[in-house]
């Protein structure tokens, strides 16, 4: 009986490290995955500020006249 407890009691610390390890990986994911969320809303951010500039050259660009520089030759 003894060797039995002093196995189940050697398969529970074994679970019990292996648990903490798990907790400690998803804290480190957790994390990880915050920043790379914020560096991707940040680049998002870029590329709608970028949209519209693009946006409001094309609307200026339509505006204008084509010039045609055979005509000054």
């Amino acid at each position: 009986m003894p060797a039995e407890v002093t196995e189940d009691k050697i398969l529970l610390e074994k679970a019990i490290k292996k648990i903490a390890d798990l907790k400690d990986d998803i804290r480190r994911l957790s994390h990880e995955l915050k920043k790379k969320d914020s560096l991707l809303s940040s680049y998002m951010d870029v590329a709608v500020g970028q949209s519209v500039k693009l946006a409001s050259l094309s609307v200026a660009l339509q505006d204008t006249v084509a010039w045609d520089p055979s005509i000054y030759t």
